[in-house]
């Protein structure tokens, strides 16, 4: 794995390299998108101590048939808003932040403009000029997803 995925991985419990594995069922059937087969498998937690960095309920990843190629979705769509929640976001950014840089539109650490965009509805960072691009997003309707590509 790329060091960018080995400073990743120290951010959450779950091995990176090895998912998915028997935890995680597959949902529904394979689809195909550019020729390749991309199969979903999915990983909830129940109780909050076991959401990876204390915010995500959902672990999604997908996998391309004869590729070492994954994408890691951590999600929580019911997700509101407190205290514990922002400091875990400002800690996300900040760990992403020195792992990566600044994200594409030039924005370093944690901000009060990262607060207030989760406040009106909508947070957007990417990372996405990287071998292995991340990005972290929020939307009142969609929640909060952070979701990594793993390219080989």
């Amino acid at each position: 794995m790329s060091e960018q995925i080995n400073q990743i991985q120290k951010l959450f419990k779950v091995d990176l390299s090895s998912i998915p594995n028997s935890e995680f069922y597959e949902q529904g059937e394979p689809i195909f998108v550019d020729g390749n087969e991309v199969r979903t498998y999915s990983k909830m937690f129940i109780e909050e101590d076991d959401f990876e960095f204390g915010l995500f309920d959902c672990i999604d990843v997908k996998t391309f048939k004869g590729l070492p190629n994954k994408n890691i979705i951590f999600t929580n769509e019911p997700i509101v808003f407190g205290d514990f929640e922002f400091q875990r976001i400002e800690k996300l950014i900040n760990n992403l932040y020195q792992i990566y840089g600044n994200d594409n539109l030039g924005n370093g650490k944690y901000s009060s403009d990262d607060k207030d965009a989760i406040e009106f509805g909508y947070l957007s960072r990417h990372w996405s000029e990287n071998k292995n691009p991340a990005m972290l997003s929020f939307d009142e309707e969609e929640g909060l997803s952070f979701a990594i590509w793993i390219t080989e």
